[in-house]
């Protein structure tokens, strides 16, 4: 819990040689004020001391409270809006500094300008991390990880047939076409769908939610979708800054979402898809546009099936894909790093 100015109530005098961290948000509003919020709450949870600065906080009030409470890791996501003299005071005091890529592979020209001032870098999507590896020593695949107090199973009866949840890019406005135009299937849509669907918007099978909902309001759209349609973004979207043209292969953390709300969904066949869940048993992707048809038709059909395949993957993300372990995991990870780069010193 914390006091005045952002500080934990605990002295940072009480855990000699215990990792304290510096936590510094990415500045970004809406869903990452969430995983901020999320990120505080793991650090309190598994007893670490920690602080938190905004990256705008002023210079007087970040020195103040590096001095005050000495941390000995630094944390942000994202990092493009953390200045630069705040992270070279760290590193000048040998704090070590880790960044949480979770916009990767989509930014990847704008991550390339500061990756290098960090000791320490976990990234979202594994060919990132193949490609950072290429000229930085410390870098882990750490995909986001789910909030089970938000998103959980309960008795919300089905209302949707088929759901998309999230941002209409290009690939999920052809999919959502096709499948109006190829199935008698109702299709609801959750986000700023409304402009990118006005052709579609006679149709009394598509139903559009329109805007930004918080995440307590998503989880009951998945609870309440007997299918949710889960797919990546493309990582050659027009709007990218990845002139590296790397290729996103990992799972997104709405497939972690649905699954801790015991909820069914289907998602391309991606590589990082069989690290995370059994397919077949705890997870369900198809390969191509008809087999993604076929198993629509599939599993609305079979209630049973689609229920237990829903449990399983529920159970699997409660127990190896949650924020908290996320969390432990960074922070034993740069503090590997930590050891690492004052040996070399």
């Amino acid at each position: 819990m914390e006091g005045r100015n952002g500080f934990i109530k605990q002295n940072h005098s009480q855990f000699p040689g215990m990792t304290r961290v510096l936590y510094i948000p990415s500045g970004y509003k809406r869903i990452y004020e969430t995983f901020d919020e999320w990120f505080v709450q793991a650090l309190s949870k598994l007893n670490i001391p920690h602080v938190v600065s905004h990256p705008f906080e002023t210079e007087t009030s970040f020195l103040t409270k590096i001095t005050t409470f000495r941390p000995t890791i630094m944390i942000t996501m994202v990092g493009d809006k953390l200045p630069l003299y705040k992270l070279q005071y760290l590193r000048k005091r040998r704090i070590t500094c880790g960044v949480w890529l979770t916009e990767d592979p989509y930014y990847t020209d704008r991550t390339l300008t500061y990756i290098r001032e960090y000791d320490a870098v976990m990234s979202i999507e594994a060919n990132s991390v193949r490609f950072y590896k290429t000229f930085h020593p410390n870098v882990l695949h750490l995909p986001l990880g789910t909030n089970s107090n938000v998103f959980y199973k309960n008795d919300e009866p089905a209302q949707h047939e088929v759901s998309f949840v999230g941002y209409p890019y290009q690939n999920r406005l052809d999919l959502l076409k096709l499948i109006l135009q190829e199935t008698p299937h109702h299709v609801t849509v959750v986000g700023k769908w409304k402009k990118h669907v006005a052709e579609h918007l006679a149709s009394s099978r598509l139903h559009v939610h329109e805007g930004w909902f918080p995440p307590r309001t998503i989880a009951s759209f998945y609870r309440r979708s007997k299918i949710n349609l889960n797919t990546l973004r493309d990582s050659q979207e027009s709007m990218n800054e990845n002139q590296t043209g790397i290729p996103n292969s990992s799972i997104n953390n709405r497939t972690f979402d649905i699954a801790s709300c015991g909820s069914f969904q289907l998602l391309p066949h991606i590589e990082g898809l069989s690290t995370a869940f059994e397919i077949g048993k705890e997870i369900v992707s198809y390969q191509d546009e008809g087999q993604l048809l076929q198993k629509l038709a599939y599993y609305l059909q079979n209630e049973t099936e689609r229920q237990d395949i829903a449990q399983q993957a529920m159970i699997r993300a409660q127990r190896d894909h949650t924020f908290l372990a996320r969390v432990q995991t960074m922070i034993d990870f740069i503090n590997t790093c930590k050891e690492d780069h004052r040996s070399s010193r």
